[in-house]
């Protein structure tokens, strides 16, 4: 097995980190059937360039004192009512 190339094998998957692949060996064949069956296409130049405007668009929306403050109120609450201690 060399880096950057698949290990031999039915059951290996690749996931991409970045520009560089690692490879994972998936013991369960179901699971690597439902991986394998998950194709996604690249992102289209667009779509990438687009995905910048949207993170702006959120960063705006997530960053303000308002949306914080109800969402730090709203996890408090949530993690006292799911937590089993």
């Amino acid at each position: 097995w060399q880096f950057g190339q698949a290990p031999r094998g039915d059951n290996v998957i690749a996931v991409m980190r970045g520009d560089r692949p690692e490879f994972y060996e998936v013991a369960d064949p179901l699971l690597y059937r439902s991986i394998s069956s998950l194709n996604r296409p690249a992102k289209d130049w667009l779509v990438r360039f687009l995905n910048g405007f949207r993170r702006l668009g959120q960063s705006t929306v997530t960053l303000t004192v308002d949306f914080m403050t109800a969402n730090v109120a709203r996890d408090t609450l949530m993690g006292g009512i799911m937590s089993r201690h």
